[in-house]
């Protein structure tokens, strides 16, 4: 009786258990089930449907507007991610809806910058969660023609002119447009230090547009644009630069040198005086307010292929650090010009102290005959512009003439 009574417990432990255990999945799985259709069933994914890969603009003017409109649908059942890449910032692409739900459309445009002639020949790519086609290329060609031929640039550049200088140069303008062009200088413009005037040879066909300095120029880039109204209602107007670069008649450069501490001999560093060929210059002294800094004139350098100045280069033997005073010296480079302006160039010794750690460890190299940096990157803005449209002597402390030499 007793061990048919304990099988009992046993088995009623056994059922309480279970009926326990059952209850408490039960509850579990309630706990995580979502109701039903609030997520995507199994296999549901967005699929693209695009109304054409190709943008063919065809054969257009510059400045004509070369746009089209595509529309993107999600015939999936997932939402749409969508995005677009440019190859170049030529092409511009507005963004689309993104995610877009299944059933929707939204629409995008492609347009291409027409403000160069050429053959245009880019893509866009839109990039989408479509596991069928993770990215779409879109092509985008056609042919930019030339609204204008100019003759002999498109841009009109002075060179070698001073601040005082009054010079006029005229461009030629042909239209390549089926049609009469009608052009006229976009009213309220202000031309700085340039008169400029648009005059109509055959009608509806030529012109000539002739820029006129205004001195007086100021030193640098003296820089316009002359905007031209085309009378055309969907091509933008016609922009011409006009410019001139006015640096100095005769320049100096460098017009400091630095004895840094670890010049403990001697160092040698290059001077150059640059001059224009039609207005050449002598240099008549070197003045040096030490005894320890000493010079000496170099035949005249070859300047690079480009160049149009002249120059003459002076070898200065800087002191030793220890040598130099705290206050440092100075070089006086007197020359034949006309102008007092450039009658008398100083360069500046410099004793510069470096702090420990960033003292250099070798010692400067004379720098490369050529313009100044300065001019060198004005002459790239120039070519930039054009493309877009279209004998040893030496001296002491004491004043002596070129022609004598200190060891």
């Amino acid at each position: 009786m007793r061990r048919t009574r304990v099988v009992e417990v046993l088995a009623a432990w056994a059922v309480a258990l279970t009926l326990s255990g059952s209850a408490l999945a039960q509850g579990q799985s309630g706990a995580t089930t979502q109701p039903t259709g609030s997520a995507p069933a199994a296999g549901s994914a967005a699929r693209l449907e695009i109304n054409g890969t190709d943008f063919d603009f065809g054969e257009v003017y510059v400045g004509m507007p070369a746009v089209r409109e595509f529309t993107a649908k999600n015939v999936g059942d997932a939402p749409l991610m969508l995005d677009v890449q440019s190859s170049c910032g030529c092409t511009v692409a507005t963004k689309p809806k993104s995610p877009l739900p299944p059933g929707e459309s939204t629409t995008f445009s492609i347009s291409y910058s027409t403000s160069y002639r050429g053959t245009a020949n880019k893509t866009v790519t839109l990039n989408t969660n479509d596991p069928t086609q993770r990215s779409v290329t879109i092509k985008v060609h056609g042919e930019v023609k030339p609204l204008l031929a100019m003759t002999p640039g498109e841009s009109i550049v002075f060179q070698g002119l001073d601040t005082d200088s009054t010079a006029s140069q005229t461009i030629k303008l042909e239209s390549k447009y089926p049609g009469p062009l009608q052009l006229k200088l976009k009213e309220g413009q202000d031309f700085g230090r340039y008169a400029v005037e648009l005059k109509e040879i055959k009608s509806g066909a030529e012109y000539e547009l002739t820029a006129t300095t205004k001195p007086p120029l100021a030193r640098g880039v003296n820089r316009a644009t002359a905007v031209l109204e085309t009378g055309l209602e969907k091509v933008n107007p016609v922009q011409i630069t006009v410019m001139a670069n006015i640096l100095p008649r005769v320049f100096l450069w460098p017009t400091q040198l630095y004895v840094l501490p670890t010049y403990t001999e001697p160092v040698e560093q290059i001077v150059r005086v640059q001059y224009r060929p039609e207005s050449p210059v002598k240099i008549t002294q070197v003045k040096p307010s030490l005894d320890a800094i000493q010079w000496e004139i170099l035949p005249s350098a070859t300047m690079p292929a480009g160049n149009p100045g002249a120059v003459h280069q002076i070898r200065v033997k800087l002191p030793k650090y220890e040598d130099l005073p705290p206050e440092g010296g100075k070089l006086e480079i007197y020359t034949d010009d006309k102008s007092p302006e450039y009658q008398k160039l100083e360069v500046q010794i410099v004793r510069r102290d470096i702090a420990s750690g960033a003292v250099a460890t070798t010692r400067p190299q004379a720098p490369p005959a050529g313009p100044p940096p300065n001019a060198e990157s004005v002459r790239k803005e120039i070519s930039d512009a054009l493309r877009r449209h279209g004998g040893g002597a030496g001296g002491s402390a004491a004043s002596q003439p070129a022609g004598d030499k200190k060891p």
